[in-house]
């Protein structure tokens, strides 16, 4: 059985949950539920694995909420878990989600007061999704010869030839 290791008491969440430390990490799809926020929108509720720089998992809960003002989000997520076309389609599917894999920028949350007394322990947020963008060479750059970071390629003078 394996043993949880000693994390330091500044690195311990509410109910004893170790925090993950601020960067970027991978990510996986453990669930997506769709539910509707408190405000009424659409959301869906993601409970993520990510694994920390020492490859130990931990849960990290965020939500894809359908508003425009969270859109960027959305949007994020689904090109990091190479989901892009549920996104362009508008017709983002909870169930398919579950095993997406990705990469997400992770943050502290400081605890805040709770309205029924005490207070709120500090959590891990996904700040963003994280994504290459893959661009196109237009079609001037597609015809133009190799270069290396603003080094041309070599003339060809037939010298390389072997024989």
């Amino acid at each position: 059985m394996r043993t949880r290791p000693e994390i330091p008491d500044d690195e311990v969440g509410g109910g004893d949950f170790p925090l993950i430390q601020p960067g970027n990490y991978d990510f996986e799809v453990e669930a997506a539920v769709p539910k509707t926020a408190q405000s009424g929108n659409e959301m869906i509720a993601l409970t993520l694995k990510v694994w920390d720089h020492d490859g130990i998992e931990r849960k990290v809960w965020d939500y894809l909420v359908d508003t425009e003002k969270a859109e960027w989000k959305t949007r994020h997520f689904c090109r990091s878990t190479q989901n892009e076309d549920m996104y362009e389609e508008g017709n983002i599917d909870a169930n398919a989600l579950v095993g997406a894999a990705g990469k997400c920028s992770i943050k502290i949350q400081k605890g805040k007061a709770n309205p029924a007394g005490g207070y709120y322990p500090d959590k891990n947020t996904v700040g963003d999704y994280l994504y290459e963008e893959i661009t196109k060479p237009s079609p001037q750059e597609a015809t133009e010869p190799a270069t290396t970071k603003g080094h041309s390629a070599p003339p060809d003078d037939g010298e390389d030839i072997p024989f």
